[in-house]
């Protein structure tokens, strides 16, 4: 189920909406990782989620597969793929 999920052609196409909305709140990836956690979960990210999202961010951008948009495109992905936002109470 997970799976399906991650590959829906739905959630691909929330993902780049919830990206493009975290592109206009900030243009400091900092920022978008503290107000995507608040969008997803209703929190903001412990220390631990923030450092590897910032650490994912910077792997991610330092292969040459893509600008910070795919970055985030796939942050979101992972985020709304999440038991924890599946299972939000």
């Amino acid at each position: 189920q997970s799976l399906f999920l991650m590959n829906s052609p739905f959630i691909r196409e929330q993902s780049n909406h919830f990206a493009e909305l975290l592109e206009q709140h900030s243009g400091q990836i900092r920022e978008q990782v503290r107000f995507a956690f608040e969008r997803a979960f209703g929190r903001p990210p412990t220390r631990g989620e923030y450092e590897s999202a910032i650490r994912f961010q910077r792997e991610f951008t330092g292969t040459g597969q893509g600008a910070g948009g795919q970055f985030l495109r796939l942050f979101c992905q992972g985020l709304l793929c999440s038991a924890e936002f599946r299972y939000l109470k």
